[in-house]
C-alpha cells in the first residue's frame, strides 16, 4: 500500500497538471494509514503532520478502487465487504462493560475490533484476491478512477501540500502557469513523505502479487485505532532524537473512530468530516458512538500560544469539513 498510496497521489497530481480541474493549491501528506512530514519554508514553526488516508486525504475509501482488479476472484469485493459488515455488526452487538462511556472505555472497546479487521484481511488473503495483480494494473485502475470520479481527494489538499514547499507563498495563490511548476515540485516532494501502510505483497514482481496482505506478525499491521496510536508514539519518540525537530507540534488529521486515540494523543487533533457546521456536533456523536465526550470546536477557534518555545495549541481537538481551515491555521501559526 505504500507504493499504491504514493502512486495515487502522484497520478492525481499528474491529473491536476493535465486536466486543470478547478481545485486550488494544496500540499501532500498522508499515510498508508499515515504519512508524516515536517513543515518548512512558508510555515513559521516546525509542524509534524500525520494524515489518515482513506476518508481523510481522500473523500471516501479507496480500497474499492482496487476491487475490480482481479479477473476471476474466488470472492467478489462485494462479498468481502458484506462479510466484513456482518462481523462488524456482531462486534458492535457484543456485550461490553460500559460504565462511564469515557475515552478510556472507548479505547478498550475499539481494541476489540482488531479481530474483525484481521479476519477480513485474512479473508482477502485466503481468497487470493490480489494474486497476479501487477503495479501496472493498479496504476490503470487509479487513472480510470480519477477520471470517472470514483477517486477524489478532499478539497484543499493541494493547498496543504504546497504549504510545505520552501518557496510557496499562500498569499499569492496559484495561477495556471505557476500551478504546473508547483505540481511538478510536489511530485518530487512525495518521495520524501513517510508512508506507513499495510502492503499487497509483490505488485512489482514479473508474475504479479502473491496475494499476501497480512504480515507474519499481526501486530505489524495497521488496522485499528490502537495500531495507529503505536505509530504516532513511535514518531514522537523518533522526534525526540532529532534536536532540530524537538519543538515541532505533532498534528494528527483523521475522520473516523479508528483515528480516535491518535486524535486525542496528538498536540492537536483535527477531525475532518464534510458536513455543515450546524450538523457537525450531532455527526461527531454518531461517528464516535457510544462515546460520551464534548464535541470538538470549529478549527477557526484554535490559536497558537504566543511562546515560540512551547508550541502548545489553545485547544486539543478541532473540526473542519475540508483542508482549507487547516491551511489557514498553519499559515497563521
Amino acid at each position: 500500500m505504500k507504493q499504491i498510496i504514493n502512486t495515487i497521489i502522484r497520478l492525481s497530481l499528474v491529473n491536476q497538471r493535465t486536466l486543470f480541474r478547478p481545485q486550488i493549491v494544496l500540499k501532500p501528506l498522508r499515510a498508508g494509514r499515515d504519512l508524516t512530514t515536517m513543515a518548512a519554508g512558508t510555515l513559521r514553526r516546525p509542524i509534524h503532520l500525520i494524515l489518515d488516508y482513506d476518508g481523510t486525504l481522500t473523500v471516501k475509501d479507496t480500497m474499492a478502487v482496487l476491487g475490480n482488479l482481479p479477473k476471476q476472484p474466488r470472492l467478489t469485493w462485494k462479498e468481502i465487504e458484506e462479510a466484513y459488515l456482518k462481523d462488524y455488526q456482531s462486534y458492535k452487538m457484543d456485550h461490553f462493560g460500559w460504565i462511564h462511556y469515557n475515552d478510556k472505555e472507548y479505547s478498550e472497546w475499539l481494541s476489540r475490533r482488531k479481530e474483525v479487521e484481521q479476519k477480513s484481511a485474512k479473508r482477502v488473503q485466503d481468497a487470493c484476491f490480489f494474486r497476479g495483480v501487477k503495479q501496472a494494473d493498479v496504476e490503470q485502475s487509479i487513472i480510470d478512477s480519477l477520471h470517472n470520479g470514483d477517486l477524489q481527494f478532499r478539497s484543499g489538499w493541494l493547498d496543504l501540500f504546497a504549504l510545505f514547499l520552501a518557496d510557496y507563498d499562500p498569499a499569492t495563490g496559484m495561477s495556471d502557469g505557476s500551478k504546473i511548476s508547483i505540481l511538478n515540485i510536489i511530485c518530487l516532494y512525495v518521495n520524501d513523505m513517510e508512508i506507513r501502510a499495510n502492503e499487497i505483497e509483490g505488485l512489482a514482481s514479473p508474475n504479479g502479487s502473491s496475494g499476501r496482505v497480512c504480515r507474519p506478525l499481526p501486530s505489524s499491521d495497521i488496522r485499528t485505532s490502537g495500531d495507529k496510536l503505536v505509530h504516532l508514539n513511535q514518531m514522537r519518540s523518533d522526534q525526540a532524537t532529532q534536536p532540530q525537530h524537538n519543538n515541532g507540534s505533532i498534528i494528527y488529521v483523521g475522520d473516523s473512530s479508528t483515528d480516535f486515540e491518535s486524535l486525542c494523543a496528538a498536540d492537536l487533533g483535527i477531525w475532518l468530516y464534510d458536513v455543515d457546521e450546524s450538523e457537525y456536533k450531532d455527526t461527531f456523536v454518531e461517528v464516535f458512538k457510544p462515546l460520551q465526550m464534548i464535541p470538538p470546536v470549529p478549527i477557526r477557534e484554535v490559536t497558537k500560544v504566543a511562546s515560540r518555545d512551547e508550541p502548545t495549541w489553545t485547544l486539543l481537538l478541532a473540526w473542519d469539513r475540508d483542508f482549507y481551515g487547516v491551511v489557514k491555521l498553519f499559515s497563521d501559526a
